[in-house]
């Protein structure tokens, strides 16, 4: 890889062929039961107000306001102000996957569950798996058929300062899920690290390429060296380490 930031291709026929083509050769990573936001290396924001809620014990997800957005319906503890800018760029972020990968996202309601305390979150998924690795951010894809008669697709976060990256990563794999029967694995990963930034970065994850440009600050000693015949091998969200998502992400960079 050139030690220059590459040229984005503005040719979106291509990633949405990708998708395809991986799809018809049969790749096995289906709908996964959980797909996890990477370890946290992005800037946080520079302000996120924080909503305050007396501290419980319970372990249950919030339920007591809904607000839709959308394709979304956001249900918290606290009352949701819509309004604020970052409602309205997940508003757009449905079209803004569909122009890229030339596909439609389809008519799925995504439930978001945001919590207002880190320590609740933890405790619900500590409760729902006690498996499931630290992450600020989760996707689900239930068995179960939800609205319109498609999957009942969910995300968990809580009010973090990396919310909004958090939010814009776990929705595109509900969109994304909600529009294909199944999604490699690194490629669903990648299109969410492509996604995760703002529209404006034009896809490019700045700490990712910081990463693939600098042995020092890579997780791999020698630097990096991409093969995507290992990535296409790889099944379980578990045995993508930071490595791979940043691998994941400049192939779909790439295309």
């Amino acid at each position: 890889m050139s030690h220059r930031p590459a040229r984005r291709l503005r040719t979106s026929a291509n990633l949405g062929l990708l998708a395809g083509l991986a799809l018809a050769l049969g790749c096995n990573s289906v709908a996964p039961k959980a797909a996890e936001h990477p370890p946290a290396e992005t800037t946080p924001l520079a302000e996120v107000a924080r909503a305050v809620s007396p501290k419980s014990t319970s372990i249950k997800r919030p339920t007591a306001y809904t607000a839709r957005v959308g394709p979304y319906a956001f249900h918290t503890d606290f009352p949701l102000d819509v309004s604020d800018a970052l409602y309205r760029e997940l508003e757009d972020l449905p079209e803004q996957i569909e122009q890229e990968l030339q596909l439609t996202t389809g008519q799925s309601l995504i439930q978001v569950f945001l919590f207002d305390d880190e320590e609740k979150y933890h405790a619900f998924l500590k409760a729902k798996d006690p498996k499931l690795p630290l992450r600020s951010a989760y996707f689900f894809a239930e068995p179960v058929r939800g609205y319109n008669n498609g999957p009942d697709l969910q995300v968990y976060t809580w009010f973090s300062p990396r919310l909004k990256t958090d939010l814009r990563h776990e929705l595109t794999h509900a969109l994304l899920h909600g529009s294909l029967k199944s999604v490699p694995i690194w490629l669903d990963e990648g299109l969410a690290g492509f996604f995760e930034q703002p529209p404006t970065n034009n896809g490019v994850n700045p700490l990712h390429l910081e990463a693939l440009r600098s042995p020092e600050s890579s997780t791999r000693p020698s630097g990096f060296l991409p093969d995507l015949t290992r990535l296409e091998k790889l099944r379980e969200v578990g045995q993508m380490g930071r490595a791979e998502y940043q691998e994941a992400w400049a192939w779909v960079h790439y295309m």
